[in-house]
């Protein structure tokens, strides 16, 4: 189990997880992954899998959500690809990624695979004058949003773990923030500035920066330009200036189709259609647009009807409610909570790799909630990848975390000590004696 091919399949399912035409290949990647993870599990020695109540809650839900399904065919075909599939990758990355090394590797080929995808899409956008290659092999622009916030914070990672980080940065981030411009979405922002605060409260924690009135003023005006900047630039694009266009942020529809989706839940709170991002229209077919009105975004294929834009509920929550009613807005909410509320606290101890893979996988947590908030990509190659991820941060990470444990013991004698030095002396000069060297 020592050949130099053993990685082929872990860095290869990495690059390809983006793709959607791939899924044959990454399927095949994936299981020769597993297959070496399980052969060689006593010797990678893998730490206790974190979060195994929420994982465990949010899989029982989603399960259960087959007793009330509309369509049990399709709900089970939907749990298999995203839960089966997405726990795999994660236990499989979990145990793999043991060492720096691995964890490099791993980065590399998502900075390989973010290489074709950004340059793919500028020189696609590039012949077509600024606007994006739908045709493209890699997907719409929903779908490399995701793919954006989710990958983000590992490639910063992967710069900062590496030499030469100042070039890397001009060389990785001006294409980050080219295709997310070219991409025009306005949800993507709020998801990139929270990662970005997110990353200033961290370095204020630790100690890396000090935080005075001044800086913290200046860093939320940084970040207020950034989100307020990029949806105003990426509200343009879709609408060319024009404030009446039907895809202004003003006329979106999203609002009226959440509120529908919402009575919904409410009108059977304990059940739901059963899982699966297609189930509302197979469940609700009242919930989708009935006046056959065409959207004409430039961002989507020409002519499309809003019936077939809003036949799930752009919204992962709510898509958990209509698939497993309130229980599954619950379970879906405790994994993300649970997720980010651990990578946090590795990101707050430990060394200083192991403590930048916690605050990649916080960030990527939130970027990917906070970016589903008004679409539902934690799905497929999106749900593969973010699994993935998340056990490869953690399974390097929590290697390398400072139990507490063995800090907070050692802590409390010396302040136990230090008090009664103290207590001594002060007993010593009341008896007389200043120098205190008749205390203990």
């Amino acid at each position: 189990m020592k050949t130099p091919l053993l990685p082929v399949p872990f860095v290869v399912f990495l690059f390809m997880v983006p793709f959607p035409g791939a899924r044959a290949v990454r399927l095949a990647c994936l299981a020769a992954a597993f297959l070496i993870v399980v052969i060689s599990w006593r010797r990678l020695g893998p730490p206790a899998i974190p979060c195994k109540g929420a994982i465990a809650l949010w899989a029982g839900v989603v399960l259960t959500s087959l007793l009330s399904a509309v369509d049990p065919a399709y709900s089970l075909g939907e749990i298999r690809n995203e839960v089966g599939y997405s726990l795999i990758a994660f236990v499989t990355f979990f145990a793999w990624t043991r060492d720096e090394r691995r964890l490099r590797l791993a980065g590399m080929a998502l900075v390989a695979g973010f290489a074709v995808i950004a340059g793919s899409a500028l020189l696609g956008g590039y012949f077509r004058n600024g606007d994006w290659p739908s045709d493209a092999y890699y997907g719409g622009v929903g779908g490399v949003s995701n793919y954006l916030v989710t990958v983000g914070p590992v490639l910063a990672l992967t710069l900062l773990s590496g030499r030469r980080q100042s070039s890397r940065w001009l060389v990785l981030g001006l294409p980050f923030l080219a295709v997310t411009l070219l991409s025009a979405q306005r949800a993507v922002w709020p998801a990139i500035g929270l990662q970005v605060a997110l990353a200033c409260v961290w370095a204020w924690r630790v100690g890396a920066v000090a935080v005075g009135p001044v800086r913290l003023a200046v860093t939320g005006l940084i970040l207020v330009a950034l989100v307020g900047g990029g949806v105003y630039v990426s509200d343009r694009s879709r609408t060319g200036g024009n404030p009446e266009s039907p895809v202004a942020i003003g006329k979106d529809r999203r609002p009226r189709v959440w509120m529908k989706v919402g009575e919904e839940i409410l009108a059977h709170p304990l059940t739901g259609a059963g899982f699966g991002r297609g189930v509302m229209s197979r469940a609700y077919p009242d919930l989708l647009a009935a006046d056959g009105r065409t959207s004409r975004d430039p961002h989507r294929a020409s002519g499309l009807a809003e019936s077939q834009v809003f036949w799930h509920p752009h919204n992962l929550v709510l898509n958990y409610g209509i698939s497993a009613g309130v229980p599954g807005m619950m379970a879906v909410l405790a994994l993300f909570a649970a997720l980010a509320w651990r990578f946090w606290q590795v990101a707050r101890r430990g060394p200083r790799l192991a403590r930048l893979a916690g605050l990649a996988g916080a960030a990527m947590v939130a970027g990917v909630l906070t970016r589903n908030m008004a679409n539902d990509f934690f799905v497929r190659d999106g749900a593969l990848l973010f699994w993935a991820l998340a056990g490869m941060l953690f399974g390097y990470a929590l290697r390398h975390e400072v139990d507490r444990s063995t800090v907070r013991p050692a802590r409390r004698v010396l302040v136990v000590a230090d008090a009664w030095r103290w207590l001594g002396a002060i007993g010593a000069r009341v008896e007389g004696d200043p120098g205190g060297r008749r205390a203990v």
